[in-house]
């Protein structure tokens, strides 16, 4: 399948992203010019069933099935309001291309992560967002709900430059009114090298003034 461009990314956002609430649309919108998003739809094979992790407003859920036919995704996300913007994304995406399945739902705790198995999971930006000690046991929970031979997919804000890395905590203070922790990958691909997984793309990307680590793994078949 041919790569996504940036900017078939942006009209994607355009056009799903109406109406109420503004705010929140608008964040959607702009989005894609700091977080590449057609770097990251790369790495998800054809025909994947996805589970998408802290999935927010469902972007990226939205531009695979805006651009897959019959794609099938699920998105997770603590949060009520980003879940409500989704389900209203989806019907927008339902209304101009009904063959997508999209779902989305409230996360209470890890212990109500959809079951999968799934071909691939995905963390965007999720990681410099939970407490301090959490994030193995989050790794955990979502590679066990990878099939054998599927993926995992990893994608965090860097912490390098410094001064990139300030500036990413100062737009977190404003928008999400978090003081954020980093985490360095390192600490993804010990943990999943442990368990018998495969590092197959490791990526680092600027965008403006935002600094991003990729990180893209293959569980074994066996």
């Amino acid at each position: 399948m041919k790569k996504l461009t940036r900017q078939q990314v942006l009209e994607i956002a355009r056009n799903l992203y109406v109406g109420p609430p503004a705010v929140r649309n608008a964040i959607q919108r702009a989005r894609p010019h700091i977080c590449p998003f057609e770097d990251l739809a790369d790495c998800v094979p054809e025909g994947a069933h996805v589970l998408d992790f802290g999935c927010g407003s469902g972007l990226f859920l939205a531009v695979l099935a805006a651009t897959r036919p019959g794609f099938r995704g699920i998105g997770v996300d603590p949060s009520q309001a980003a879940i409500e913007a989704a389900h209203t994304m989806a019907a927008e995406l339902a209304a101009r291309q009904a063959a997508s399945q999209l779902t989305f739902a409230r996360l209470e705790s890890l212990a109500t992560l959809p079951a999968g198995p799934f071909d691939l999971v995905s963390m965007i930006d999720v990681a410099h967002h939970l407490p301090a000690g959490q994030l193995e046991a989050h790794i955990a929970a979502l590679a066990a709900r990878v099939q054998p031979g599927g993926w995992f997919l990893y994608k965090d804000m860097a912490s390098r430059p410094r001064w990139m890395a300030m500036l990413n905590r100062a737009h977190d203070l404003v928008v999400a009114r978090e003081w954020i922790h980093y985490v360095q990958p390192e600490r993804v691909e010990r943990q999943l090298a442990e368990a018998g997984w495969r590092l197959v793309r490791s990526e680092a990307w600027r965008l403006l003034w935002y600094a991003h680590d990729l990180r893209l793994f293959q569980r074994s078949s066996h």
